[in-house]
């Protein structure tokens, strides 16, 4: 299988262990690019953070551009990143005494997503606003809201009912005490009715004891001739 190599600069790109995300390299110790089949090589003259396994390893074939390397592998977690080529098929000898990191199938500039700005955000949602299911969704949504509101001035309307009634009862229970005012007032009025309506009542005078009444009611006259009476009698 033919190989291609391309000495043309790359773009700075950052090279990252697909694992453990730890940088191993950059374009700017780029040295060319290889691409064979399926099989795409990154070489560069250096690189950081990187073991080389010393066990020589024979490429089984293609798509393999090589003959002889050792792996390449990350510090971080041991995957293997790449390869160091000690022997090389004729044209490939930029393979030779480098880092040839193997890449994904990532090409720049193929990405797909991308975060809108505020102005296109505010216009797609205008434009979706304007359409008939938009309309259709902001209406459901403000019956939704509608509901909710209305769900909940029931429940209040409910509590405060309940509240009401307690608060007349405690009242009239407060009522019914002794010392409540309206209590004091009946009392109050209730005795002057009764005293009012007494027939014949009139405030009492002292009486006199009973022997002094031969004094107020009997003759003092009389009194003095039975005393004579009785004093001729004794002489």
């Amino acid at each position: 299988m033919a190989c291609t190599v391309s000495y043309a600069p790359l773009p700075s790109i950052v090279l990252q262990c697909g694992q453990c995300r730890l940088i191993c390299g950059d374009t700017t110790e780029l040295v060319a690019s290889v691409a064979c089949g399926d099989l795409r090589l990154v070489v560069l003259r250096a690189a950081t953070d990187v073991t080389v396994d010393r066990a020589s390893v024979r490429a089984a074939g293609e798509p393999d551009p090589g003959g002889c390397f050792f792996n390449v592998c990350c510090t971080g977690c041991g995957s293997a990143l790449g390869r160091l080529y000690t022997e090389a098929a004729a044209g490939l000898e930029c393979l030779l005494n480098n880092f040839s990191f193997i890449a994904s199938n990532y090409e720049l500039g193929t990405s797909e997503i991308r975060v809108a700005s505020a102005t296109e955000a505010g216009d797609a949602g205008a434009a979706s606003a304007a359409t008939p299911a938009g309309t259709a969704r902001a209406l459901a949504g403000a019956e939704a809201v509608v509901a909710e509101l209305a769900a909940r001035v029931e429940l209040l309307e409910a509590e405060l009912t309940k509240m009401q009634g307690m608060v007349l009862l405690h009242e009239a229970q407060l009522r019914q005490l002794p010392a409540h005012p309206e209590q004091q007032q009946q009392q109050q009025a209730g005795l002057r009715h009764n005293h009012g309506a007494t027939p014949g009542y009139q405030r009492q005078q002292p009486q006199a004891p009973p022997g002094a009444e031969l004094l107020t009611r009997g003759s003092l006259q009389q009194y003095e001739r039975h005393l004579r009476t009785s004093m001729g009698g004794i002489g």
